[in-house]
């Protein structure tokens, strides 16, 4: 498949992207509790994913209702690639050079954020405390946790690309017999 095929990946990547970036603009200047907040993140989680799907189905119409798994799949990684790459370096920017005052307090809520929703479970309060301590350790905003998270994630798109790929992809043979049918 040519280049020109993979826009309505690119296309979604920046939607993505655009989503992402709000989310951190907004949440930075309106609410930091929109930064530490696991359905927040569950959301875009989800904004993701759906994104990755659409562009996969917007690549195989693009190219007459054929996509191989090849280029179903790498559709998938593009979008999270044009979306979180660019996301990552904000958050670096932003956390360590623009205002890094804010990292303290961000880590705070985070971990309160951490608390209230492990107490929703019922979980231990030996392993409440086991969290908050190695909350407390991990600096979340240095270059070496961003880039573990961002590799962290990579892996979990990579698995769900495959499955997408797997879903999505479709020969110009399947195309024939659905035709006749």
């Amino acid at each position: 498949m040519n280049r020109a095929n993979f826009r309505g990946a690119r296309d979604f990547g920046i939607y993505m992207l655009i989503i992402n970036l709000l989310y951190i603009i907004i949440g930075y200047t309106v609410s930091l509790d929109l930064l530490t907040s696991f359905f927040g993140g569950l959301l875009l989680m989800l904004a993701t994913a759906i994104m990755e799907v659409l562009a996969s189905l917007k690549v195989r119409k693009d190219n007459g209702g054929i996509l191989s798994f090849k280029d179903a799949f790498t559709s998938v990684i593009l979008v999270f690639l044009i979306a979180v790459i660019p996301t990552s370096l904000l958050t670096y920017v932003l956390f360590n050079f623009i205002d890094p005052e804010i990292t303290e307090l961000v880590k705070e809520r985070s971990i309160e954020a951490t608390i209230s929703l492990l107490e929703k479970f019922n979980t231990p309060q030996e392993q409440i405390d086991i969290a908050v301590e190695e909350a407390l350790k991990q600096d979340q905003f240095s270059l070496t946790s961003i880039t573990k998270s961002l590799l962290y994630r990579f892996i979990g798109v990579s698995l769900f690309g495959l499955i997408v790929a797997a879903i999505v992809k479709k020969k110009s043979e399947e195309l024939d017999i659905a035709s006749e049918g």
